[in-house]
């Protein structure tokens, strides 16, 4: 969950930075799921338990990863919208080759 979540993010904000330097259209911002925060949850607390049954460790890091994701996922609508009005004032994107780093 945290290696699919973290690859959309990294997508999304590539893309997004692509949109800075004029080469691509402003990424919608994701949306959130509720599923995948299921699926985490549900995973930590069956694999990464301690013999007394509480949270170990790597599940307490695993979850706050998952926030800290879900927190940078948020952010993506309050900076796409001034970079959503800047486009506008720009203009279409010349059609060109568009390469962006990986």
């Amino acid at each position: 969950e945290l290696q699919a979540a973290t690859e959309m993010m990294t997508r999304w904000y590539r893309d997004f930075a692509a949109r800075l330097v004029g080469r691509a259209a402003v990424p919608a911002p994701l949306t959130h799921d509720a599923s995948a925060d299921s699926r985490l949850v549900a995973a930590v607390s069956q694999d990464l338990r301690s013999a007394d049954g509480d949270a170990t460790a790597t599940a307490v890091r695993m979850i706050w990863t998952g926030d800290h994701l879900d927190a940078a996922r948020r952010l993506q609508a309050s900076v796409a919208e001034p970079a959503l009005f800047d486009a506008l004032q720009r203009g279409p994107i010349p059609r060109r080759s568009i390469r962006v780093p990986q």
